[in-house]
């Protein structure tokens, strides 16, 4: 297979995999309820918790990050390390944030960035894990602490030395989060947002 045919057949499947709407499937599976019509109505694992449940929330977000670090490792063994790594995992992120098998109408991609992250190198996921309790514990908000913790990573690719295409994929997630969240930042900066209490006291 020539080296086109390689990048083709590794984005589509990138892209298809990222669309396989999780949150959606254990929802349904484990409660019976579609997110679509509860709570955000978002296709993401933060809805599942609000709506269903730590378990089906749980499920959701092992799925999903399955989704980017699938996407690295099928790039990495198709074509190579490196830069083939980048756009499969943008990949992903795009398939889960606009699914093809659900009209283009899906999550967030936080689950599936952190899911390519500790493909590419599962110290900095780890640098990144306690950054976000850390975020979380003091602003106790689940949105943005995920969007202070992903405008880390970059940085942390860069000190690290690590592979430069790295941290392109990091600012590009970032502004990718960023825009699948524009709605989000907006209650925030109004006040509008729940804090993780609130939103932990509907489901426990």
């Amino acid at each position: 297979m020539n080296l086109f045919f390689s990048y083709l057949a590794v984005l589509l499947f990138s892209y298809l995999i990222g669309s396989i709407p999780f949150s959606l499937i254990f929802a349904n599976i484990i409660k019976g309820v579609d997110v679509r019509q509860e709570g955000s109505g978002n296709v993401g694992a933060s809805n599942v918790l609000v709506t269903t449940g730590k378990r089906a929330a749980a499920l959701a977000v092992l799925f999903d990050i399955t989704k980017g670090f699938t996407a690295v490792i099928a790039a990495r063994f198709v074509i190579g390390p490196g830069f083939p790594e980048i756009p499969a995992a943008l990949m992903a992120i795009l398939g889960h944030d606009f699914p093809v098998y659900l009209n283009f109408k899906g999550g967030k991609g936080i689950s599936s960035t952190a899911g390519a992250i500790i493909a590419m190198n599962p110290y900095v996921f780890a640098v990144c894990l306690l950054f976000y309790v850390g975020f979380l514990a003091v602003t106790r908000y689940l949105i943005l602490s995920s969007l202070l913790t992903l405008a880390a990573i970059p940085v942390l690719f860069y000190l690290l030395k690590d592979d430069p295409w790295y941290v392109c994929f990091a600012a590009i997630a970032l502004v990718i989060a960023l825009f699948a969240h524009r709605d989000d930042i907006h209650r925030l900066i109004l006040g509008n947002e729940t804090p993780l209490g609130a939103s932990l006291a509907r489901v426990v």
